[in-house]
């Protein structure tokens, strides 16, 4: 038996047995509009006027060239890739990617700056709603991993249209139904004596937005644990390798720090309503 890291895993399964299936004789898993060879191809494009996707059904472009099967490894490498399309990713309380950021004048980030780019950036993040399995798969055909390193970011006050400095004051409306009254944000600026109205104060933007490094870093951790939970799932279970975890540390740009983690929670299909869910830290 051969010992082997998950990402060298991936990258075998992905790169050198999955494309086998729907290839040439080896019809299984195909796709729709998987030909046989090029002119079958040719004939389908000739008749429906449009390429079909020729991926197959582990999302890899069919090795036309071959008639041999899939490893048996393979396949279940790439089963149990596909069963985190039922995953969440889930930030626990005092989530911060963020602990190393320093502004450009040496400043840190404000709580409601660091509030305010975490909630759009887990947002934003291709972690959830059944994506996993083909950012696992992609990495793994293109050998690479979810980047992480930061960027320079300024804090910069917010400006006008016309490039000057921008004002702002708070102001008291009625609410439309009835109910209590909102404060909102208006034009602070005294246009008639050219000054700003009193209690006006100015905003300032970051820039370039951390929010992206928040999403790269958010993204390159769920991948980390999903290749943990990869490894501890293969162990055991595949019959030519033994399958090693992840040589990657969770938090690389903070020197490994003891942090709150995200977890990855897989719900499992049990005889009571709520049913279980199994963390991997």
């Amino acid at each position: 038996m051969k010992r082997i890291g998950i990402e060298t895993l991936l990258a075998w399964a992905y790169r050198q047995e999955l494309p086998k299936a729907g290839s040439g004789t080896v019809r299984g898993h195909a796709g729709p509009g998987a030909g046989v060879g090029g002119w079958d191809m040719i004939s389908e494009f000739s008749e429906l006027h449009t390429l079909i996707d020729m991926s197959n059904h582990w999302g890899c472009v069919p090795d036309f060239s071959t008639e041999d099967e899939p490893h048996p490894d393979a396949v279940l490498v790439g089963q149990a890739v596909a069963r985190f399309g039922d995953a969440t990713f889930e930030a626990c309380e005092g989530y911060d990617v963020l602990g190393d950021l320093r502004l450009e004048d040496g400043s840190a980030l404000t709580d409601e700056e660091r509030d305010d780019c975490h909630r759009r950036g887990v947002a934003i993040a291709r972690i959830n709603e059944a994506r996993m399995p083909a950012t696992i798969a992609r990495l793994a055909i293109l050998g690479t991993h979810p980047e992480w390193a930061g960027y320079p970011v300024a804090r910069l006050p917010v400006s006008n249209a016309q490039g000057g400095p921008a004002w702002f004051r708070k102001a008291v409306r009625a609410s439309a139904n009835g109910g209590p009254d909102i404060t909102i944000e208006i034009d602070g600026y005294d246009r008639r004596r050219q000054r700003p109205h009193p209690g006006a104060y100015r905003r300032t933007r970051l820039t370039p937005d951390p929010v992206q490094i928040v999403v790269d870093r958010v993204e390159y951790q769920a991948w980390v644990l999903a290749l943990a939970s990869l490894a501890a799932d293969l162990g055991g279970a595949l019959a030519d390798h033994a399958v090693d975890g992840p040589d990657r540390c969770l938090w690389p740009w903070d020197g490994e720090e003891r942090r709150q983690t995200p977890r990855v929670l897989f719900p499992q299909k049990s005889s009571d309503a709520s049913g279980r869910a199994r963390s991997v830290a």
